[in-house]
């Protein structure tokens, strides 16, 4: 029961710090790396502030004028579950442009949240779309 528990608490805290599964809009500049964001699933301070473990990523559309590049890796937690100080594993993203390109450019990816079953009628998965303006 209290994995149960665990694993709605740590979806709440997804969807509630997390955008929305609407287009986001990205500035970046052209002929550079450009951080997207980092995504991670975590309990709060109630639930030992633990993450979830690595999700499984699934990139639905790629750029047509760059390239996106993902990581897991480790970073400090934020403190909006009173997590601040803990070190919680997420995904890392960024997208890289073509060389000379300018304009728009998007992609998608959704991120299955671990220890949750795809599909479950409480979630298991969040998608993101993003809108680049290369300038």
């Amino acid at each position: 029961m209290r994995i149960i528990i665990q694993a709605l608490a740590s979806l709440a805290i997804l969807l509630s710090t997390l955008s929305p599964a609407s287009a986001e809009t990205l500035d970046a500049k052209a002929n550079t790396v450009n951080e997207v964001g980092f995504f991670y699933f975590y309990g709060s301070r109630a639930y030992g502030c633990h993450t979830l473990g690595k999700g499984v990523v699934r990139v639905n559309r790629q750029p047509e004028h760059g390239a996106i590049r993902t990581e897991w890796r480790k970073l400090p937690m934020s403190n909006a579950r009173g997590c601040k100080g803990n070190v919680g594993q997420g995904l890392a993203v960024w997208y890289t442009p073509h060389k000379g390109y300018r304009g728009t450019d998007k992609f998608s990816f959704t991120m299955n949240v671990p220890g949750l079953a795809p599909g479950a009628s409480y979630g298991g998965s969040k998608h993101w779309n993003i809108k680049v303006n290369v300038k």
